[in-house]
């Protein structure tokens, strides 16, 4: 894994407590947080910045994160085995309703009311 190799006291400034990069933590009333900025934060701003987090906690390269969370959904092996292993499973899912509403609709069928 490639670590940060710039300054790390402005990052930790920038996003907070980073315990993977350093353990100093930025002063209460810093010249960069009393700057003027917009109060409220885009919904992009906040991911950007978590995600940043992540990467300068952990060392690892843009890259490397992406591939965290891409590999596990691709299929391994052969497409045509996913299929098959995802249709038979689509197949227990059913059949497995079927007998179980059926031990439900029995009883049901047995039950016999005289009214008269």
């Amino acid at each position: 894994m490639s670590r940060y190799r710039g300054p790390r006291f402005k990052k930790i400034r920038r996003l907070g407590a980073l315990p993977g990069l350093t353990s100093k933590r930025p002063r209460a009333g810093s010249d960069f947080r009393n700057q003027l900025r917009s109060v409220k934060k885009s919904q992009y701003r906040i991911r950007l910045e978590e995600k940043q987090k992540l990467r300068f906690h952990y060392g690892l390269t843009e890259r490397q994160l992406l591939n965290m969370f891409v590999s596990p959904e691709k299929p391994k092996g052969q497409p045509v085995w996913f299929y098959y292993n995802y249709l038979k499973c689509v197949w227990i899912t059913f059949f497995f309703d079927w007998v179980w509403l059926q031990l439900f609709l029995k009883p049901a069928n047995w039950l016999t009311i005289d009214i008269f």
